[in-house]
């Protein structure tokens, strides 16, 4: 049986790294990592060392990414298996602890990053996000094994985060949420955001092409929706959809065109033109260019409202249907105080109504409005 000792003592560092990734660890090609090693190895008849190995303060850097200044660490390994204990780091001006096990023979890597309000545009060259802004504090997990490409995982509070659709030509902003992935999928929980100035509560879940969320508004104006997503008030209402819907000419697949949402929406308050719903709710699908709104109720005035309704984006213009029963509506809430007779007083009506139409544009939904009723 044979035995070598390896004695480190201020050794460089940089070779480490293409160890690392002799070993199948998923690293750049440019990594570099700078710094001294202390420590004693062993290999006792054995390829796989054991000992410990003790990292003076160093850098790790990679091209177009900010550098990553390491506290001293230490690394143990034993039979195969290495262990780095729980490592101070900091990425730009963001402060964050790393720690990090597997085994060298048949490769296994499992490492845990914690964070406590860091900005994600430093953490950028830890992991890809489509968010524009944030502030992260939680833990986020890697794990890669021989033979599988590696799977990224985390738990936390995401805060004061922006999000820009493609297509879309305003951002949604997140207040807060509790967030949780894995290679599956997306939770949101306990979310809180705004589009525009219409803010809302809920929670999503984006799992396998499973994608529900459930979000309430205490008040939806349609007319301060249209300005969020219209900001400039130019052209008409359809070529923002064709946007958000990559419907233009030369432009690429927007999100909404790809997007597959179905769950619930309930406003407070829904203010439309003149009219006031309250406690309106509805079950909502999205799927290819079409929105489906089911089980709808409203209440207007001392009425109530119930019904659905369809809108298809994928044709040349939007097509729109919609089925809806009234009962109790006050006459009163429906029109202007000038449009009833002098000596009305008072008055309600139970209707069903179903109408369809397509256009882009008022005046083409007005010529193509189809209506029956009784």
């Amino acid at each position: 049986q044979w035995n070598v000792t390896v004695e480190l003592a201020e050794a460089p560092a940089a070779p480490l790294v293409r160890l690392a990734q002799h070993f199948g660890a998923a690293l750049p090609a440019d990594l570099e990592l700078k710094g001294s090693l202390d420590g004693r190895l062993e290999f006792a008849g054995s390829v796989w060392p054991a000992g410990a190995v003790r990292l003076r303060e160093g850098r790790l850097a990679v091209r177009q990414a900010p550098p990553i200044e390491i506290a001293p660490a230490e690394l143990t390994l034993a039979e195969g298996a290495f262990d780095l204990a729980p490592t101070a780091i900091r990425i730009g001006k963001e402060a964050a602890e790393v720690a990090a096990s597997g085994r060298l023979e048949s490769f296994r890597l499992e490492a845990v990053l914690a964070t406590r309000g860091a900005r994600l545009e430093a953490l950028r060259s830890l992991w890809s996000t489509a968010l524009e802004t944030g502030t992260w504090e939680g833990r986020v997990f890697y794990r890669r094994e021989t033979g599988r490409a590696g799977e990224w995982s985390g738990a936390g509070v995401l805060s004061s985060a922006r999000w820009q659709p493609p297509g879309l030509a305003s951002p949604i902003d997140i207040t807060e949420t509790r967030l949780r992935w894995d290679p599956r999928g997306l939770q949101l929980e306990a979310l809180s955001g705004a589009a525009g100035e219409t803010r809302f509560t809920g929670s999503c879940r984006l799992q396998d092409g499973d994608n529900t969320c459930r979000l309430r508004v205490k008040e939806l104006a349609l007319g301060s929706l249209d300005r969020w997503w219209n900001p400039s008030q130019k052209g008409n209402r359809w070529a923002g959809w064709k946007r958000a819907l990559g419907l233009e000419s030369g432009a690429g697949g927007g999100w909404m065109q790809t997007a597959s949402v179905q769950g619930s929406i309930q406003a407070d308050r829904l203010l439309v033109g003149r009219w006031e719903f309250r406690r309106a709710r509805s079950e909502i699908a999205w799927k290819a260019g079409t929105l489906v709104l089911s089980g709808l109720r409203a209440e207007l005035g001392k009425g109530s409202l119930s019904g659905g309704g369809k809108i298809e984006w994928g044709g040349a213009a939007p097509r729109y249907s919609v089925q809806a029963a009234g009962r109790g509506i006050e006459v009163a809430a429906l029109v202007e105080a000038g449009a009833l007779p002098d000596h009305f007083q008072a008055g309600s009506l139970d209707a069903r109504v179903g109408l369809t139409t397509t256009g882009r544009t008022a005046a083409e939904l007005r010529a193509a409005l189809v209506v029956q009723g009784m």
